[in-house]
């Protein structure tokens, strides 16, 4: 391709980012976060995108954050477009389920874009023929999360938890297992290409292998990432986790056994009313690996209870009673009561783990007595 024709090419996917964002803005609603969330991300990546690859066309960065801020765009678009036609106004526009359908199965590998960015920084080349099988596996993995995401649904729930989708195979339970392999294979491919981003800048910086790695053994690991807290007054030790979707709770929950407690305590705060709604039952069966639940009632980020009558966190506490096999659930819809019962009988042993994507944190702050 002539650098012409490349360039062209940059700034028709830049006009087309930004027609799309356009398109969503007639669609006006006062619940519009979703929307200008992904449009704040998909904005900068596609103007970093563009003005990267109209110059230097053969590296592959420019279009990496050409194509993600294409896909956030659509993804944006696509929130709003499916929300109105199918919520706010339904039947008001065609397509609505089709069109959610659509942005859940281009968002999953848009996962890649992370993990191929730092692998490819900053010359569009791999740090080496070694790191080859690293960049196979993640393009199988995010074609494998595109199918998923296509043929049983959005990976996180937050993702258009109210459309029903046009094409939709059974087996969720199988489907489920799969995303846990993908969000586990995700992880540990964003972590090696942060290894490979940093040892090709200590090299470039005249650093050896054998400084970079007491770099990486310090790095501390992302927030809210099963991030231990401190411990109670009692002794107990405190992790907070954003896990916010069945399958996460799962694996975190998986991983807190390993610890070897006492007595495992889930303190989960469900996310989103329609989310509560539709995965009640799934978020019980995977809390009911804890010895004690605690579930707190809904964060509602953009929704509005009175949008969804009948809907709380009791919804979660009783699916996960009818899957603990007799173990402890307590409904405890105020944090700060919750704190309160727990600080009295959590002693010596104990693991506590906060988990959702609200501002379930500050019970990890209170019964830690952090500062907040």
């Amino acid at each position: 391709m002539s650098p012409r024709a490349a360039s062209w090419l940059a700034w028709s996917l830049f006009a087309l980012a930004l027609l799309i964002l356009s398109a969503g803005l007639p669609l006006w609603s006062p619940d519009m976060g979703f929307y200008f969330t992904f449009a704040l991300v998909a904005t900068p990546f596609a103007v970093v995108g563009v003005l990267v690859a109209s110059r230097r066309p053969r590296n592959p960065i420019g279009w990496l954050f050409l194509v993600f801020g294409v896909v956030a765009a659509f993804t944006s678009f696509g929130d709003r477009y499916a929300s109105y036609a199918l919520v706010e106004y339904p039947g008001s526009l065609p397509g609505g389920a089709w069109v959610a359908w659509l942005s859940s199965g281009i968002w999953h590998p848009a996962f890649g874009f992370f993990v191929f960015a730092f692998l490819l920084f900053p010359n569009g080349r791999l740090p080496s023929a070694r790191w080859r099988p690293v960049a196979w596996i993640a393009a199988a993995n995010y074609l494998m999360g595109g199918v998923l995401g296509l043929l049983w649904g959005p990976l996180f729930g937050e993702f258009f938890p109210y459309a029903d989708f046009p094409f939709r195979l059974p087996g969720y339970d199988i489907a489920d297992a799969v995303f846990g392999i993908f969000i586990v294979v995700n992880f540990g491919l964003l972590a090696l290409s942060a290894v490979s981003l940093v040892l090709r800048l200590r090299r470039a910086a005249g650093v050896e292998l054998t400084d970079a790695v007491p770099a990486l053994a310090g790095f501390a690991g992302t927030g809210r990432r099963f991030e231990e807290r401190g411990t109670t007054p009692g002794g107990a030790r405190v992790f907070d986790d954003y896990a916010h979707h069945p399958t996460e709770v799962r694996a975190t929950l998986e991983a807190a056994h390993t610890l070897g407690a006492r007595r495992m305590v889930a303190c989960f705060q469900p996310h989103l009313y329609s989310r509560t709604r539709e995965l009640a039952r799934d978020f019980g069966r995977a809390l009911a690996l804890a010895d004690l639940t605690v579930v707190l009632d809904i964060y509602p980020a953009r929704e509005r209870a009175e949008d969804f009558p009948g809907v709380s966190g009791l919804l979660v506490a009783q699916a996960t009673a009818d899957a603990a096999g007799g173990r402890p659930v307590w409904w405890l819809p105020a944090m700060d009561t919750a704190a309160d019962r727990l600080q009295a009988m959590l002693g010596e042993g104990d693991v506590v783990l906060t988990l959702g994507a609200g501002d379930v944190d500050r019970l990890a702050a209170a019964l830690t007595r952090e500062d907040t």
